[in-house]
């Protein structure tokens, strides 16, 4: 294997915890506990991953366009504007610590959705925006979920185009965001300060510069340097080449398929022993780690390998684990690790468009957790089975379209 590009992965790994910190403080510190909560996370994810379809097909049509500078912008000002519309939160604040004590289901995918929405604490207070304050407020927040789209496009390109090949960048930069969710949650439900996230984000915007300057400064240009992926024509192709020898036709929409199902049985996974704010950074921890660690280990051992004995081996853990939480920890680390797989899958088809293959990972996600809003995963021995069902079936669609190299 060669050797991993640390400084860019995690460079956007760093970017991508500051931009959850900062999404998560804007959102629990405006919106939760008011009645526009359920709406507003609904319409987040929506545009925050299936917009990044479009959005990464702009930006593979636009090269010359910054989506990380520009999302950094568009998510610094979106929250600004929203937070003093809100009264720098004080309408539709959390009680201190709601959120992480309350009991719920968690997608360890993204850790967004069903976290967000499942595990709000009842006791919540807060009072809807009204009159200008509201739409104001509402604009800030689109113009905050647009910012989120660009920037995570622009590290999927970036962390793909620079791997050669690999899955170590793009799970390292994919994984980064678990941190940022639980500190934003963290900061947003309590009474942590409005100038942490803007701090972070800061930080992060010097470094998109400084990557898209010295690593990436022109992707369309006729000089390639040691950071680029091989061409064809103008176009840059990435190198991931781990799909297996059945049609395009056949590997995306499986590959898709696996992503959704692991977003939606992600919410049924027993979590009894969360109970404390301890307990909940723990699990995000381990949910980061374990993206990072599935496209390590990918690289080290083989993506149909891991992808297929993290699946197996993670069903007994979290079936086992509801009131064990390093039992269930292991698990959730397991079941985290096939996210860099499947992407690698889908771009090895479409490698002249990475943006795009990203962007499909991100709607199925979405896909996959939107039928938690509607209806309620079955309880017991119901959802057990149907937690280890769906995870054969995800070991068996990675066996299908992904190769060892």
């Amino acid at each position: 294997m060669n050797k991993i590009n640390f400084k860019i992965s995690f460079g956007y790994a760093f970017i991508h915890f500051a931009m959850e910190v900062l999404c998560f403080f804007f959102l629990y510190r405006v919106f939760c506990g008011t009645e526009s909560w359920w709406s507003i996370a609904i319409v987040y994810d929506a545009v925050a991953f299936a917009g990044q379809v479009p959005v990464g097909a702009f930006c593979e049509k636009h090269p010359r366009f910054k989506p990380g500078v520009w999302g950094v912008l568009m998510l610094t000002a979106g929250a600004a504007i929203g937070l003093i519309a809100a009264g720098y939160g004080a309408i539709g604040s959390m009680s201190a610590g709601a959120g992480i004590a309350a009991s719920g289901s968690v997608d360890p995918n993204t850790g967004r959705i069903a976290e967000t929405v499942l595990s709000v604490s009842q006791t919540t207070t807060g009072t809807d925006l009204t009159g200008i304050a509201a739409v104001i407020a509402v604009i800030g927040f689109v113009i905050l979920t647009v910012g989120d789209a660009l920037l995570q496009i622009s590290g999927a390109l970036v962390t793909l185009r620079v791997s050669k090949g690999r899955l170590s960048e793009p799970g390292i930069f994919v994984g980064g965001g678990a941190f940022g969710v639980i500190t934003g949650r963290l900061l947003g439900s309590g009474n942590g300060p409005v100038w942490i996230p803007f701090v972070l984000m800061a930080a992060a915007f010097i470094l998109v510069v400084i990557i898209d300057r010295v690593v990436t400064s022109d992707f369309t240009g006729s000089d390639i340097t040691e950071a680029d992926p091989f061409r064809i024509g103008n176009r840059l192709v990435c190198l991931h080449d781990i799909a297996a020898d059945r049609p395009a036709e056949v590997i995306i929409p499986i590959l898709a398929g696996v992503i959704m199902v692991r977003s939606y049985i992600g919410n049924g996974i027993p979590m009894q022993w969360k109970n404390t704010a301890f307990e909940g950074v723990i699990l995000f921890v381990v949910m980061g780690v374990g993206k990072m660690a599935g496209g390590v280990l990918a690289d080290m051992f083989g993506p149909r390998r891991i992808g297929v004995v993290s699946c197996i081996l993670a069903v007994p853990f979290l079936l086992l684990g509801n009131n064990l939480m390093w039992v269930s920890l292991i698990g959730i680390l397991l079941f985290s690790m096939t996210m860099a797989i499947a992407l690698g899958g889908i771009v090895s088809e479409i490698r002249s468009n990475p943006g795009i293959a990203f962007g499909i990972t991100t709607l199925a996600l979405f896909l996959g957790s939107l039928p938690i809003f509607f209806f309620p995963m079955p309880k017991g021995i119901i959802m057990n089975v149907l937690l280890a069902l769906l995870s054969l079936l995800s070991a068996a669609g990675i066996y299908f379209t992904v190769k060892d190299r």
